[in-house]
């Protein structure tokens, strides 16, 4: 799903901890989610994704509107009334769902958020009947609980050897989400706007040596504004405002480079459709630009292929409004969603 990530990493391997650090939390989550998601689709084993700040039906309702390509908040809202395209595309990501759903369980937090309460988690999920044990996304690492004596930084130290002892554990790979506490600036008086370092995060040198890979999530500033000049003009092909696009950025995946070293030109790149989670790909953000932005845009012309950005649904909803005084209308037919949670 993503080849350059895996050959970045040689693959995710069972034992492995990798840390990932971010300062934006539905970035770090939707990377997460999809990181998830894609691994389960490509190895066939179960998978545990551990939020600490949504609720398991909102997680839910994210895998909805990732595999429909419909809004997070019109699949959240149940605002599928008497809309043919959204019913059909509901269709089409229920399907999507289908061959994974046994395979992803979802937490919207744990019984108690610690070590302890994970470990059982897994062990029930193998206990299942694959006799399996499940990758472990966590996000995010710094609200676990450990020992109320510790400092911040030795917590989240504790925490990590515990992740790591865990992974060895079951022989898993495990993949724990961090929060950025420092800006670039204190890491490095020098840093530029897009300066990103891993050092950002609490005990970044003691858990560098912890995590067998570290990374870091940030937005890549000059290919954000290119993907959204493509989508404003993506817009008027299709009749809508270009004010009307949906947030989108290109998500820069590095290693977070010591302080004494250049971050600009080192990563990943992925587009981020964030409305529907959707992360694809790009190439990497040392390349040229003229490479790059040709990439962006053949990825901006497919997802608007599969009607990802959602402009004829805008065209839809502005032209609903605009004529909303013309009368009665036809009764909308209603469509039930139900979403079972064990």
């Amino acid at each position: 799903h993503w080849p350059l990530l895996n050959e970045t990493m040689s693959g995710l391997r069972p034992g492995t901890l990798t840390l990932l650090g971010g300062s934006r939390a539905q970035q770090r989550r939707a990377f997460l989610m999809e990181w998830c998601v894609a691994l389960t689709r490509s190895s066939k084993l179960p998978a545990l994704f551990v939020s600490f700040e949504m609720t398991v039906r909102d997680l839910v309702f994210a895998r909805i509107s990732r595999e429909s390509a419909l809004p997070f908040h019109t699949v959240a809202s149940l605002k599928l009334l008497g809309d043919p395209l959204r019913k059909n595309k509901l269709q089409k990501g229920l399907k999507n769902l289908a061959p994974y759903q046994g395979l992803l369980h979802l937490s919207g937090g744990l019984e108690a958020p610690d070590y302890s309460s994970l470990d059982q988690e897994i062990k029930r999920i193998r206990s299942l009947g694959n006799q399996k044990s499940p990758v472990v996304f966590v996000d995010w690492l710094n609200v676990m609980s450990g020992d109320a004596s510790e400092s911040h930084e030795a917590r989240v130290c504790s925490l990590a050897r515990a992740l790591k002892c865990l992974a060895v554990k079951h022989a898993v790979p495990v993949i724990a989400g961090l929060d950025f506490e420092r800006s670039p600036q204190e890491v490095n008086a020098d840093a530029t706007e897009e300066s990103v370092f891993f050092e950002q995060v609490a005990a970044a040198e003691q858990l560098r040596t912890i995590a067998d890979h570290s990374f870091t999530v940030c937005l890549s500033h000059s290919d954000t504004r290119e993907a959204v000049r493509l989508l404003e003009n993506k817009a008027l092909e299709n009749g809508a405002a270009p004010s009307s696009i949906p947030p989108v950025g290109v998500l820069k995946i590095g290693n977070g480079n010591s302080p004494g070293q250049s971050s600009e030109s080192q990563g990943i790149l992925f587009l981020f459709a964030q409305e529907t989670g959707h992360c694809m790909e790009l190439g990497l953000a040392s390349d040229q630009e003229i490479v790059r932005f040709s990439r962006l845009e053949k990825q901006v012309n497919a997802l608007d292929e599969q009607d990802v950005w959602n402009f004829r649904d805008a065209v839809t909803e502005k032209t609903d409004i605009l004529y909303s005084t013309a009368g009665p209308t036809s009764p909308k037919e209603k469509i039930k969603v139900s979403v079972k949670v064990t």
